[in-house]
């Protein structure tokens, strides 16, 4: 599969679109099943170095609970030691509990030697099998060692040796290996990163401290940090160059290594090397390990895209933040009040760095993005072996199929997408969210997806509902507003509520609480006491009051308590709330869903809008509480207009919809089956076409 991400769809399909559009639907039928990942990821192979002796001997202080190895009940030196140690390699059985291990993170090749040569030539045995001289570095396996005797953790999981790669080995161990990455990382308790550059001078190690510290910032903490500036008499200078140096490190060329730094999220720590001589200011900041520094991953990204918007230098941020970037830092900045999923992010970050295979890069862009439908890219499968396939139509149709909601109501013409590279297309048409909550926006977003649609000749075909919305209530018999009176109320216990400190980490502050208990009540009174949706507002309320375990929880719930925190502050703020209907139930039916319109209009785009029909604004919704096998839960919920007449629908399709925004609410929709439509993808699937049921 060659490379094509720098040409447009027009360039690889020599302005075809019907060629294009028929390679996107075609390669839906290369799906692959991840049941024999999730099988082999129960039986990972570790490196066991519990029997290594302890390797670093210098340091201010020893870390607590750490212990010193030993061999044959002796105490093991320095000095006097084999030349040559084995270290075995064994498997997890799938009932031994939870295996604590540290997956290791760096670059193939053969990295420069740092510092004196390694204690020991290092074998490895495999079960029943003469040792062998590993691929992966002695002196890279003594650094990883040691980071792992730091942390009391005996197993380590090195891709070289724990997935069989060798001469002779089966391919289908790496195949297997490949498309379950993320469960690998995630499941880690810690992940190291190597890099080759080494820390030489005291001033860049201070401009390092000084950088992770965030102390060289001004920052407005109160809009989670959106705005950054440099302190007075900072020398930004020293510190532009340290975060150079690393990031000229061959480390970050590599997109593998992406993926495992983006996996490993805060569980990722960099190994750097350091000059012992240097004087560490804060030795809880790099860890007390000889010649090496210890950096979290996490904090390194934040420091340096902070570093960046501070700098305000687009030609620095371009240079920096293609290797390292915090995207709900960065993506705030670009987007200000919409946000966009990370897709695009990762998909950039992905393809702008090296790979051997470059169908690698779809498996990557699976892992990374935590994708439940999964493409073959075994050296068997027809989507790489024939040389027919594209590499950017694969990846658009792997990042449809997974949900991915791209805008609908452009009216683009086709021969004008065929000028667009995949990165172009994506990022013309990409959605715009805003999140209902101020904390964990990026999270609430990403998961902002349809249910497992199908790309057919007339868009993508999904499952959901859609809600009809009552009329504004014109009285202040409104059930979903506040009187004078309920403000005043509210007014006066404002001060009361919020010098309550209610119980940390709630989603509903204690004034959004009585605003919802009040509106609840109003529902009752006004659709009787027997409401469903009332209930299901009370349910919610009281699932933030009083969680139940994690193990017991819904995972969609979270999701929904944010919904139901934007719900009271837009009652409290005067906002369009409007009750809703499914699309299907008749006029004596009961409302079951409540919606806040868009905030950059506060209204609906059907109210608008000339519409000689008198249609009611829509609300499609869906959701998905994760599939199995670690799934990740799914919710949408679209401002969308309804296009009966213009597609010709079969008896499973509801219709054809374009979306107009996203809007927050909450709907009860138990007992309901969900229904069949169809959205446009924009120039390339038209709704007018024949639908491929």
């Amino acid at each position: 599969m060659k490379n094509d991400l720098h040409l447009t769809f027009g360039e690889i399909f020599n302005g075809d679109l019907e060629a294009f559009r028929d390679q996107l639907i075609e390669i839906q039928d290369f799906q692959t099943s991840r049941d024999a990942s999730e099988e082999w990821v129960q039986h990972l192979r570790f490196l066991d170095i519990s029997h290594v002796p302890l390797l670093d001997g210098s340091g201010d202080e020893e870390p607590a609970n750490k212990r010193r190895g030993y061999k044959n009940g002796r105490r093991a030196g320095l000095v006097d030691r084999p030349a040559r140690w084995w270290i075995p390699l064994t498997r997890k059985e799938a009932d031994d509990g939870d295996t604590k291990y540290i997956a290791v993170s760096w670059k193939w090749g053969n990295p420069r030697s740092l510092g004196a040569d390694p204690s020991f030539d290092y074998r490895i045995r495999r079960p029943g099998r003469t040792p062998h001289k590993s691929d992966f570095p002695d002196h890279y396996l003594e650094r990883v060692i040691r980071f792992a005797q730091y942390q009391n953790i005996s197993n380590l999981w090195i891709d070289k040796e724990c997935i069989y790669q060798r001469p002779g080995d089966d391919s289908t161990d790496q195949s297997l290996g490949i498309q379950i990455m993320d469960v690998v990382y995630e499941s880690s308790v810690y992940s190291a990163g190597l890099l080759q550059t080494p820390i030489t001078k005291q001033a860049e190690l201070d401009a390092l401290d000084a950088l992770l510290s965030l102390s060289i910032f001004i920052t407005d903490q109160e809009n989670d940090n959106e705005s950054v500036c440099f302190e007075d008499d900072i020398d930004t200078e020293t510190v532009e160059i340290v975060i150079r140096k690393l990031l000229n490190d061959p480390r970050w060329t590599r997109a593998w290594i992406f993926q495992e730094d983006h996996l490993a999220s805060h569980r990722m720590t960099l190994l750097i090397p350091c000059s012992e001589a240097l004087f560490r200011r804060k030795h809880h900041r790099f860890g007390t390990i000889s010649n090496e520094l210890l950096v979290q991953m996490y904090e390194f990204k934040q420091a340096v895209t902070m570093f960046c918007v501070a700098a305000g230098d687009d030609r620095l941020a371009s240079e920096f933040l293609a290797k390292v970037k915090q995207y709900n830092i960065w993506n705030k900045r670009i987007f200000a009040l919409h946000s966009q999923t990370t897709t695009l992010s990762i998909l950039e970050d992905i393809c702008s760095r090296d790979l051997e295979k470059e169908h690698d890069r779809i498996a990557i862009m699976a892992n990374a993005s935590r994708f439940p439908v999964r493409l073959d890219v075994g050296e068997n499968s027809p989507l790489v072996r024939r040389g027919a396939y594209s590499l950017s139509t694969a990846l658009l149709a792997l990042i449809l199929m997974n949900g991915e909601i791209v805008k609908t109501d452009s009216g683009v013409l086709a021969d004008t997408v065929l000028n667009y590279t995949l990165r172009e297309y994506l990022s013309s048409w990409q959605y715009k969210f805003i999140a209902p909550g101020n904390k964990f926006e990026q999270t609430f977003i990403d998961h902002c997806r349809l249910i497992s649609p199908i790309i057919s000749r007339s868009g993508l075909r999904v499952r959901g509902f859609v809600f009809q919305l009552l009329p504004r209530f014109q009285s202040d018999l409104n059930p979903v507003g506040l009187t004078r009176v309920d403000e005043d109320d509210l007014s006066r216990q404002s001060r009361r509520l919020k010098a309550k400190h209610g119980r940390r980490r709630r989603k509903l502050n204690r004034l959004h609480e009585e605003v919802i208990e009040i509106l609840i009540e109003k529902l009752r009174n006004t659709y009787g006491h027997d409401l469903p949706l009332a209930d299901f507002l009370y349910h919610h309320l009281e699932l933030d009051r009083d969680p139940p375990p994690p193990d017991v929880a819904s995972p969609l719930t979270k999701y929904l308590l944010d919904m139901l925190s934007a719900l009271a502050a837009a009652v409290l703020a005067g906002r369009d709330v409007r009750l809703a209907k499914l699309e299907d139930v008749g006029e004596e039916g009961a409302p079951s869903a409540i919606f806040v319109a868009p905030p950059t209009r506060d209204t609906w785009l059907a109210e608008q809008l000339p519409n000689e029909t008198e249609e009611p604004p829509r609300v499609f919704v869906s959701f998905d509480k994760g599939w199995t096998n670690r799934g990740m839960e799914r919710i949408a919920s679209l401002e969308v207009t309804l296009h009966r007449e213009s597609t010709r629908t079969t008896s499973n399709t509801g219709g054809v919809l374009t979306s107009s925004g996203w809007v927050n609410g909450l709907w009860d929709v138990r007992d309901e089956r969900m229904s069949s439509y169809v959205f446009p993808l924009p120039g390339i699937c038209d709704a007018g076409l024949d639908q491929d049921e």
